[in-house]
């Protein structure tokens, strides 16, 4: 057994397995994961809007806003365009932005 109760991912329902036909260059678009993103959100928290997608390897990140307000952030496996929600980020205070 793990620290991770048994499972080892702290992720639950993340597959951290990559497709055997891995390249640099992720298969699924940022319009695609835009559009993924957007569907996850109309089933699951309606009224929410994604933002434009930041690119990462391996994934694209949204913020995600309800009534004109940040109401979170959720993730886009840049391969799969699996869907996840960043949970344990908690409640969303304020954003900077740097030059």
């Amino acid at each position: 057994m793990t620290m991770m109760g048994g499972y080892g991912n702290m992720m639950p329902g993340w597959d951290r397995t990559p497709p055997l036909d891995v390249t640099a260059e992720m298969t699924v678009t940022p319009e695609q994961a835009s559009e993924y993103a957007q569907q996850y959100l109309d089933a699951n928290y309606a009224g929410a809007t994604v933002e434009h997608p930041t690119q990462f390897y391996g994934y694209y990140t949204f913020d995600f806003e309800k009534d004109g307000k940040i109401a979170g952030m959720l993730s886009v496996n840049g391969y799969s365009g699996q869907v996840f929600v960043h949970t344990w980020h908690g409640t969303f205070i304020e954003e900077v932005e740097y030059e």
